[in-house]
């Protein structure tokens, strides 16, 4: 949120929210004379539609100040959208530009007294948004020079060798707007720094756990807990203590962990599949599998012979619970996840949160899931946005929910390729866990074979694959579904098939508020003790 002031020297309260198909008429308003000779003639309605990311700012009386529309390719007819990878690092050296870490400004309107700070601010919240945006590039054709509210934001890029396209482009850095965050070890010397990014939760800290509770954890580390911080210009605004002290075994018995193989590593004695018997179902769930009693006018909660207009017996009257009690694996395998147990972030970084994840999983190089628990009153904050919550059994003795993320999100070294035969055996060593792995496998065999469905409707089928692995992701895209995504390829010399791309997740703007740079806080009992004992 942005205040700045208009020509008559009033303040002007600006805020960002996700773009709308109703704001297209006000965006339209907006269009100046040089938009059309940046962007072209384009279908507002249509690129608002498909944008990986469309921001609109509005002020106090909802009237909308400014719009941009990123995509995951450049708008150029030239360059196809699945190689504008290649085409950019051809003529320009110096980063890695990928998909994941790149979008590209495919329309910008705003109100002209506030162009430049719509700009700035727009470019701000993609990158508070997006986590994994590192750049945002603008392409013109040559000749034509950004209007002087972009060129504030965006820089030219130099090319390392002459251009053989009549485009340039400019580009606008993260490090510029919303850096990354410097993630290190804690010392004893950030208590102040640390106590204060606490703010209000510092008594209810005290209380808990000790006065220096602070210093004599961070004077505790070792090589089972870590204390990290966030420093910016010299300051702590952020820490995190991690330990791999788990009670895993009272997770298992309070939540739904076998998605997740018991937060342990894999063992051949390893118990994943109930035994293959029979199920004796009771006579009341008989009674509810009956076909005789389909069209039936009595109601299935009452006793036909006793039934009256007053009187009503429970359908789980004589039910023997213990012959329904679900599956419970059992692991042998070693231990395979660390916990936070204490975690606060200052409110103007907190969108940076997950730059802790980095840090904390090359400290734990051998586990591959992080776990955070909460209470469950406590809300939303940006870094277990990143995280899975995890299913509660029934019962469960646990006043809170558990969220895991895994060491994959952190990595980028991935691509989304077409399938081919070669991947059949990853592909099958991938879902061999899967229920309904068969039917995986045989669209797999079907589009390596015909390239469609046995209806003979078009299919894709995209594997997402890493260095020196292959195969981790099997994707198969009905053209139902593309109206989203661009094309990556045309089969049969026939466009409409859409397949999805590794960019940038279309997520909900963050609203921030008086919960933000919040502390979430570990119970002991449930993650183990916070404080060395």
């Amino acid at each position: 949120m942005t205040s700045p002031e208009n020509s008559a020297g009033d303040i002007v309260v600006i805020r960002a929210r996700r773009t709308e198909p109703l704001d297209a008429p006000d965006v339209r308003r907006l269009a100046q004379p040089w938009t059309e000779k940046l962007f072209g003639r384009v279908n507002v309605v249509d690129i608002i539609e498909k944008a990986v990311l469309a921001v609109t700012l509005i002020n106090e009386q909802e009237e909308t100040m400014g719009h941009a529309a990123l995509y995951d390719y450049p708008n150029i007819s030239e360059v196809k959208p699945s190689e504008w990878e290649h085409w950019l690092s051809s003529f320009y050296d110096g980063f890695e530009y990928t998909a994941l870490n790149s979008l590209f400004v495919h329309y910008f309107v705003a109100v002209p007294e506030h162009a430049q700070l719509c700009a700035w601010e727009i470019v701000n919240t993609a990158f508070n948004v997006v986590t994994d945006l590192l750049f945002i590039f603008l392409v013109v054709s040559r000749g034509h020079l950004p209007d002087s509210s972009i060129a504030s934001v965006f820089e030219p890029l130099v090319p390392s060798r002459p251009l053989q396209t009549p485009h340039s482009v400019y580009v606008c850095h993260r490090q510029n707007h919303v850096p990354l965050l410097d993630i290190r070890k804690a010392r004893v010397q950030d208590h102040d720094d640390v106590m204060e990014v606490f703010g209000h939760r510092t008594d209810s800290l005290k209380e808990i756990y000790g006065e220096y509770f602070l210093a004599e954890l961070v004077d505790a580390q070792d090589e089972h807990m870590y204390c990290l911080v966030a420093e910016v210009d010299g300051l702590a605004k952020g820490f995190m203590s991690i330990s791999d002290d788990v009670n895993f075994n009272l997770l298992n018995d309070c939540f739904e962990l076998a998605p997740f193989h018991g937060l342990r590593k894999p063992h051949p004695d390893d118990v994943i599949y109930p035994p293959d018997k029979e199920m004796k179902l009771p006579k009341v769930l008989q009674r509810l599998n009956s076909a005789q009693l389909v069209d039936s006018p009595v109601s299935l909660l009452v006793r036909p012979d006793c039934y009256s207009g007053d009187v009503t017996i429970s359908i789980t009257e004589g039910l023997d619970l213990s012959e329904t009690t679900r599956f419970k694996p059992v692991y042998f395998g070693g231990l395979n996840a660390f916990s936070i147990q204490l975690f606060a972030v200052d409110e103007k970084y907190e969108t940076r949160s997950c730059d802790f994840l980095h840090t904390a999983f090359q400290l734990f190089p051998n586990y591959d899931f992080c776990i955070i628990s909460i209470q469950h009153l406590v809300p939303e904050f940006p870094l277990i946005q990143n995280f899975v919550r995890v299913t509660p059994r029934c019962p469960s003795t646990l006043p809170q929910e558990l969220y895991i993320f895994h060491r994959s999100g952190i990595l980028k070294n991935f691509a989304v390729r077409t399938a081919c035969s070669k991947d059949y055996s990853s592909v099958e060593m991938l879902v061999k866990d899967i229920q309904l792995k068969n039917n995986l496998l045989q669209d797999l065999t079907q589009f390596n074979i015909a390239r469609r469905d046995p209806n003979l409707s078009r299919s894709q089928g995209y594997v997402k694959s890493f260095q020196r692995t292959s195969s981790i992701r099997t994707l198969f895209w009905p053209p139902w579904i593309s109206s989203p995504f661009h094309p990556l390829e045309e089969p049969f010399g026939q466009p409409g098939l859409q397949p999805p791309r590794a960019s940038p997740a279309k997520r909900g703007l963050h609203q921030e508020g008086e919960d933000a740079g919040r502390v979430a806080l570990q119970a002991p009992p449930c993650l183990g003790p916070v404080l060395p004992t």
